[in-house]
């Protein structure tokens, strides 16, 4: 019975859990112990306490910390200890509340497709051993990526799993496809790695795919980034949370916390050339002198009616050169 059950793990039975290692199920714990007889690092603990409260989460530790196991360790116990989607589907018929959702629960992103396949592999340890250790609901892990044969990605987008590890370029085909469905049901986003994509095209794309994958929850999905080394640590904060602030966790100091992101309230003025200089800065094809790329563009919209005006390719090949 529920009660008893209840009564077996201490955890449960002491009423609301707590955020952190104490909040884990006995089951949990025992299988953590038996694998890391040191205990939980820093790290993980100040991490364990920061993802618990439901805060998002920048994790910068080294290679072989444990922050990988530390992001996904939170979600692991807690989809544990849902009940089994029979038992979800006799509560929903009596009228009771529904403990979860069938759907993708965690999403994982990975800068490479072979260290996704790592990280698959290396959640099969923990996955088996808490299972082991005592009852607990089964907990999928499913992995696309472009190398993701045709019959794959229709068996995970008809039977979604809990886990989903990909990379940015397979999310974004899933948020623009009938596959998006299957993502209504995410609480977490871990991205892996993620000082690879702060400050380059990729990540500009990546965040852009975070706020549409947000559109879909009803509310904003917890996200965890990992990291050996970033800086500086509060730029790369902000590019993970976006409008959210999030919690930055180092192996170094206590945790802090970054703000929304700011634009800057400094007036920027055009740069005044020096004559030498304009020759080498004017774009091949542009006839005058050199001007701001704000003026290059009010310059290439298109004229009146037989003003000599080239059609649309002559002005967007213009505004391309103002603008690069």
């Amino acid at each position: 019975m529920a009660v008893t059950e209840a009564a077996e793990d201490p955890a449960a039975a002491a009423g609301p859990r707590e955020p952190g290692w104490e909040g884990f199920s006995s089951a949990t714990r025992t299988w953590f112990l038996d694998a890391f007889p040191t205990g939980p690092t820093p790290v993980q603990e100040r991490a364990w306490a920061t993802i618990g409260r439901g805060e998002n989460a920048l994790v910068i530790a080294p290679t072989g910390s444990g922050k990988t196991l530390a992001s996904f360790l939170s979600a692991i116990d807690r989809l544990g200890q849902e009940p089994a989607a029979e038992e979800q589907r006799v509560e929903a018929a009596e009228g009771g509340a529904q403990g979860g959702a069938d759907g993708v629960r965690v999403l994982y992103i990975s800068p490479l497709k072979a260290l996704g396949a790592d990280v698959e592999r290396n959640l099969r340890r923990p996955l088996a051993g808490i299972c082991a250790v005592g009852p607990t609901r089964p907990i999928s892990v499913g992995v696309r990526s472009g190398d993701t044969p045709a019959r794959e990605r229709r068996r995970l987008r008809n039977h979604p799993p809990s886990i989903l590890i990909t990379t940015p370029e397979s999310l974004y085909l899933m948020l623009t496809s009938a596959v998006r469905e299957t993502l209504r049901t995410v609480e977490t986003v871990i991205v892996d790695e993620i000082h690879s994509f702060a400050g380059s095209k990729r990540g500009t794309h990546l965040a852009v795919s975070l706020e549409r994958l947000d559109d879909l929850l009803g509310r904003p999905a917890q996200r965890i980034g990992l990291s050996a080394t970033v800086s500086p640590p509060e730029e790369v904060a902000r590019f993970l949370g976006g409008p959210h602030p999030v919690t930055i966790i180092s192996d170094d100091g206590p945790p802090t916390t970054a703000g929304r992101h700011r634009r800057s309230q400094c007036p920027c003025q055009w740069r005044t050339w020096p004559a030498s200089r304009r020759s080498q800065t004017d774009a091949p094809g542009w006839n005058g002198p050199w001007q701001p790329p704000r003026a290059r563009v009010a310059a290439a919209a298109p004229g009146p009616p037989g003003s000599g005006d080239r059609g649309p390719r002559r002005r967007g090949v213009l505004v391309g050169l103002a603008l690069r």
